[in-house]
């Protein structure tokens, strides 16, 4: 499971990737219509942020493919020292949640927004505004979340393709 800590280890957020009845995937078809279940789970002190099956959350292989490739983008940039000019975001084609990324000034940290759609978030029973989190990652870090989830993601399209 790909997981990512804050610089102080007291926030982390978890993505696994999940082979169950939701996955949808037909080699055919485009990246942009193939879809993986996954589960989230982010811990924040005493608050929880749980993507679990019962909201069938998934994302699509194309964004899936967009948003490690640019995770790999950010760590090249911050390893050579540069910075980061342009913020990157992702929101997941079915704004389940986004995710902002930006320059610390720091050289082995970056900053991390995490926002969740309270509507997909509930399946419904709160909506009309979202919940979110600004915290500080290590570069080691987001190194060991990328890997773990550009690997797990490959052994997934390996039993599909």
């Amino acid at each position: 499971m790909a997981t990512l800590f804050n610089d102080e280890r007291n926030i982390s957020v978890r993505i696994e990737l999940i082979d169950n009845e939701s996955t949808d995937i037909i080699k055919k078809r485009s990246d942009n219509m193939n879809w993986i279940p996954f589960n989230l789970l982010m811990n924040v002190g005493d608050d929880k942020i749980i993507f679990h099956h019962e909201v069938s959350p998934s994302l699509c292989v194309r964004e899936l493919k967009y948003l490690i490739g640019k995770l790999w983008e950010v760590l090249q940039v911050k390893k050579r020292k540069d910075f980061i000019e342009d913020p990157f975001k992702f929101i997941s084609k079915e704004y389940l949640f986004e995710v902002i990324i930006y320059e610390t000034r720091e050289d082995d940290l970056i900053y991390f927004d995490w926002w969740f759609n309270m509507g997909s978030l509930t399946n419904g029973h709160i909506s009309g505004y979202s919940k979110g989190y600004r915290f500080v990652v290590t570069l080691e870090s987001l190194e060991l979340f990328t890997s773990c989830l550009e690997d797990e993601f490959h052994a997934f399209l390996q039993k599909y393709y």
